[in-house]
């Protein structure tokens, strides 16, 4: 079966034609998409200003947002209180503000200055296991690292609650606090 050539023409015009309408339809759709929400994106990407395009690479600079880990534990010192009984004694409320229990680990004590003169000494005792939202009070005696003549709470100092880094936590930033800084 053998075509002319008008039947050829009219054939091709059909199909250039179906495909016109095609690309209309397709860019319309484009057009009229809404635009993604910014996690919809893939990582490093954001939402791209042009409504042809949802997402471009982001800027580089920026930095990668944290995951957050409500899951773990999570250990910060949420206070310390000192003793009326010595001036060397000190009680320390370790909080887990985490779901999840935190392991037994170590609080360390660390006196930075003394009589406006740098120094270095350091305590460590063991922290029980603390179940996730409560808390524990730890006692600590200070004798040991300080003169005879010096109370604690006169000396400049740092509380870091799990120094060795051996309970996995939500967030590794907040396990410090200083007195007299």
């Amino acid at each position: 079966m053998q075509r002319t050539s008008s039947q050829l023409a009219q054939l091709a015009t059909q199909r250039l034609l179906a495909l016109g309408a095609l690309v209309t339809l397709s860019a319309s759709s484009v057009v009229a998409a809404p635009l993604p929400a910014q996690d919809q994106c893939p990582d490093a990407w954001e939402l791209s200003p042009s409504p042809a395009v949802e997402c471009q690479p982001g800027s580089f600079t920026q930095q990668a947002p944290k995951l957050r880990h409500f899951r773990r534990a999570d250990l910060k010192v949420r206070q310390y209180r000192f003793s009326r009984m010595g001036t060397k004694r000190i009680k320390i409320q370790v909080a887990n503000i985490g779901r999840r229990a935190a392991r037994p680990t170590v609080l360390r004590l660390t006196v930075r200055r003394i009589d406006g003169t740098p120094v270095g000494r350091m305590i460590r005792i063991k922290v029980p296991v603390i179940k996730g939202q409560q808390t524990q009070w730890v006692r600590l005696n200070t004798a040991k690292i300080l003169p005879k003549t010096v109370a604690l709470k006169d000396t400049t100092f740092r509380i870091d609650v799990d120094s060795t880094n051996f309970v996995k936590e939500a967030n590794e930033t907040n396990n410090t606090t200083w007195h007299n800084l």
